[in-house]
């Protein structure tokens, strides 16, 4: 059993070796893995806070100083033989339900959590298994988006949201979230693309010899196509390219951009 106490935590220092090419290389590749998943989890994490704690004296988080918290704490411990860790969801959920809405509650946790290590191990470590596990079990059901079900039972979203949804549940399940996050991200960005490529639209407005066209929505290389069909010569310029006028007025047509 776990007794805990400042030994075990000597103990726990490893030695530093000269690691082989082999084992670098997989410690590269695993290293680049971690480092996805807990970049992506940690901002993921960091969104969700600051909108339920939305209008605090600590105002909104910093992405890029996250970040770099993260990765020197990460070094630091792999140094120390301590494991990789990252912004979790579920903790912090409990944390701001629990009250903890300020910077004061995560060294709070840390200082308990060190505490329990060195002074009460033998206490931590008698904790029945299943405790755990039924502690475990509450967190994810707090932490389950259930208004997700909802929204699915009740086809308030499109199919291609509930097919990327099934499909990162399943593939996180079976491949695992690096891969997940991955794909769903992926997905997710073509759907956007293909979307957006459909949301141009113009307006024409005609005055003498110079048309004006008015264009709205978003454009880029997605919807190449449809700008050139608005920006096309219409029935007008045909007629005026057929009149009289054309060899004493010129056609100017003005393409407008500033609503893209």
């Amino acid at each position: 059993a776990f007794a805990g106490g400042l030994e075990s935590l000597r103990a726990a220092f490893p030695a530093l070796e000269r690691p082989t090419a082999t084992a670098a290389r997989a410690a590269v590749a695993a290293a680049g893995e971690f480092a996805a998943v807990g970049l992506l989890q940690s901002l993921l994490t960091l969104q969700l806070v600051d909108g339920l704690t939305r209008g605090n004296a600590y105002g909104r988080g910093h992405a890029s100083q996250e970040c770099r918290a993260l990765g020197l704490g990460n070094l630091i411990s792999g140094l120390c033989g301590g494991m990789g860790g990252c912004g979790l969801l579920g903790q912090s959920l409990v944390n701001i339900s629990a009250g903890g809405t300020g910077r004061a509650s995560a060294v709070a946790y840390v200082l308990f959590v060190a505490l329990g290590l060195t002074c009460f191990g033998s206490l931590m470590g008698a904790i029945p298994v299943g405790a755990l596990v039924g502690l475990m079990l509450a967190v994810a059901r707090h932490t389950f988006s259930w208004s997700s079900v909802r929204l699915l039972y009740g086809r308030r979203v499109g199919l291609a949201d509930a097919v990327t949804i099934l499909g990162v549940s399943l593939l996180t399940v079976r491949r695992g979230l690096a891969v997940a996050v991955v794909v769903g991200v992926v997905a997710t960005a073509l759907r956007f693309c293909w979307d957006s490529c459909n949301d141009l639209y113009s307006a024409h407005e005609v005055g003498g010899s110079t048309r004006t066209v008015d264009l709205f929505g978003t454009l880029f290389f997605g919807s190449a196509a449809t700008f050139a069909d608005h920006a096309q010569p219409t029935a007008s310029d045909r007629a005026f390219a057929n009149s009289w006028r054309r060899r004493w007025v010129r056609r100017t047509v003005v393409l407008n951009f500033l609503h893209c």
